[in-house]
């Protein structure tokens, strides 16, 4: 990994809008499941500005409040392996519609959504390349 200098956080975002307060309308991560609580208000720019000047492809990105994985959608896009923490398995369960194919039917969503919010897993390996999960 290389190692990059520190910078001031504020300096960094200047410009990058913020994440909006109200969670429950980011169309992302409900897509056909109405009734997720997932947040959705991870600003892809400002985590892909991070981890663009923090890592190189190949590094790990650890994020440990995954909330709606903003940053391991970003991390896997950038060439970077990901793994994610989440305390709440309703956003973990909902953070796994980024990885999905868009034609899978309301009814596939919803048996993995199920088994991923009431623990059992579900091994997403056959629709993304890397997916670590946990709650």
């Amino acid at each position: 990994m290389t190692v990059r200098p520190q910078a001031d956080a504020d300096t960094l975002c200047a410009g990058l809008p913020t994440p909006h307060s109200d969670n429950r309308r980011s169309p992302t991560i409900r897509r056909d499941l109405q009734s997720s609580q997932a947040a959705g208000s991870g600003d892809p720019r400002r985590a892909q500005f991070f981890i663009r000047f923090l890592t190189d492809p190949g590094d790990t990105v650890l994020d440990i409040f995954a909330g709606s994985n903003t940053t391991g959608m970003v991390a896997d896009t950038e060439g970077r392996h990901w793994l994610a923490f989440e305390e709440r398995a309703d956003y973990l369960a909902a953070s796994a519609f980024r990885f999905l194919p868009k034609d899978l039917s309301t009814a596939e969503l919803q048996v993995i959504y199920d088994r991923i919010e009431s623990g059992d897993g579900d091994d997403l390996s056959r629709f993304a390349k890397q997916m670590k999960l946990f709650a």
